[in-house]
């Protein structure tokens, strides 16, 4: 039986996203990402002069990490995903009541489906981009394509298992205990001085081929997955939540947003309501931050003239990004336009809005930073400008591209490549400026701004297009 249920969990997966992007769109994705991968590889001598390969290796393994955390985050995302955005839908794994099947054997395939399918749509594609590579070019490297796939299989599976068990633990115990645990785990590490490096086994197993790191990566793989499928809540049945009417409050206390003000206040309850609150925003945020401020540690010992605070402030405007996407997780703009007289550009302008009132979390975190780091003070206000550039050109690119579906239509391999051509090249001369001048970057940046009100004003009208396409 458990075999049929990863068949059919397998089939479910590429329908769903086969009819969301398109059969042929989304089969396309990873072949761009082997595309990209293979391009990388070719330039690796080159980047290997200006920083060390070690460094770029700790850089593809925590991206894969980050990967996998994001995949492993449907634990706590479940429940609301499948309510609100696929109602209509009827999921394998959320049918143990209507199945002769127990819970713990829908979820132990839900699990290897997971893995197996998302292996397949990530990390083998990127190492086969790696071996065409390195056979094309660099025959003698060869014989690392096996320990790659391995190391980044092992990554990619780490980054999943671990968000697993922390969605398991804030299912059982409470939002408390799940952002307690890896709170202490960073604390310990940062107290003992322990290399970031060393808390990602699979990245040490690639330098020291090593048969007790194996043995350590796969235990720190199995043993959350184990502790999750014994003690993961995986009722998902309706269960009643009652809240006061507060809507009409809200609207009237955002009053400044004028037509927009039901809109903006449905957003930022929704949000508020949903399982994590807002705290789920700010996780979002950090947990990429933390992994980018420790590569950047690392790389910035070979560019020792770098301003740490500008370069981080660049990758923070991109990632912001994330809080669009957060207002426009649970809902559908067809929702709106068959029971209200509204255009789906109103619908996104009520959530370009919502996103501006969040907007503050991200130069909150910035100047925390740069409080902690003691930068000096032209340095945090070149930052803030390359912030709210890159935040601004960044939001507009999603929204123009993801529309009302970011997190879905971004898989699209077309739409995933034009976010890539508009934001690697923003980004990079952004980086360049940040080694180079700081009042260059805050000049750059400063022109994004009326850019980003052009590309924003065109997402407008592309939502209110035949084109658009939103769910």
């Amino acid at each position: 039986m458990t075999l049929e249920l990863f068949r059919a969990m397998m089939r479910e997966e590429w329908r769903i996203h086969s009819s969301l992007f398109g059969s042929a769109m989304f089969l396309l994705f990873p072949f761009v990402l082997a595309a990209f991968s293979f391009a990388g590889s070719f330039f690796l001598p080159v980047l290997s002069l200006i920083v060390p390969l070690r460094t770029l290796a700790l850089l593809v393994h925590s991206t894969f990490f980050l990967f996998g955390a994001s995949v492993g985050s449907f634990g706590l995302l479940g429940r609301e995903v499948l309510n609100r955005r696929f109602g209509h839908a009827s999921l394998v794994a959320f049918s143990s009541r209507s199945l002769p099947v127990s819970e713990r054997e829908i979820l132990t395939s839900f699990v290897v489906k997971d893995c197996v399918y998302y292996l397949a749509l990530w990390v083998f594609p990127f190492v086969l981009g790696f071996a065409a590579a390195s056979l094309a070019f660099y025959p003698i490297v060869l014989h690392w394509v096996p320990l790659v796939l391995l190391t980044l299989s092992l990554s990619f599976l780490f980054g999943l298992s671990v968000v697993f068990l922390l969605s398991t633990i804030y299912v059982r115990l409470g939002k408390f205990a799940a952002v307690l645990a890896p709170g202490v785990i960073v604390a310990a590490a940062v107290a003992l001085r322990i290399p970031a490096e060393t808390l990602l086994p699979p990245f040490l197993l690639l330098l020291g081929q090593d048969p007790f790191t194996f043995v350590l990566s796969t235990l720190l793989i199995l043993v959350p997955y184990a502790l999750s499928v014994a003690f993961l809540e995986a009722d998902y049945a309706a269960r009643e939540r009652r809240h006061r009417e507060r809507l009409a409050g809200a609207a009237r206390g955002l009053g400044f947003a004028r037509n927009l003000s039901f809109l903006v206040a449905k957003d930022l309850l929704d949000l508020y309501r949903s399982e994590g609150g807002f705290g789920k925003v700010l996780f979002t945020l950090l947990l990429p931050l933390g992994l980018t401020s420790a590569i950047l540690s690392v790389f910035l010992k070979f560019i020792p003239s770098a301003d740490f605070l500008l370069i981080f402030s660049i990758f923070l405007g991109v990632i912001s990004s994330s809080i669009y996407n957060w207002l426009t997780e649970f809902d559908m703009a067809s929702a709106y336009g068959s029971t209200l007289p509204l255009k789906s550009s109103d619908v996104m302008r009520g959530k370009v809005f919502g996103y501006l009132l969040l907007s503050p979390l991200s130069p909150l975190l910035l100047l925390a930073v740069a409080i902690a780091r003691g930068s000096p003070l032209a340095s945090v206000a070149a930052a803030l400008f390359a912030l709210a550039g890159t935040c601004a050109y960044s939001l507009a690119i999603t929204a123009l591209l993801g529309g009302l579906a970011p997190n879905i239509l971004l898989y699209n391999a077309k739409n995933f490549l034009l976010y890539f051509a508009l934001i690697a090249p923003v980004s990079l001369v952004a980086f360049f400026l940040s080694l180079s001048s700081a009042p260059g970057l805050a000049a750059f940046c400063a022109f994004l701004l009326p850019v980003s009100l052009v590309f924003l004003r065109k997402a407008y009208r592309r939502a209110d297009s035949s084109e658009a396409l939103y769910f």
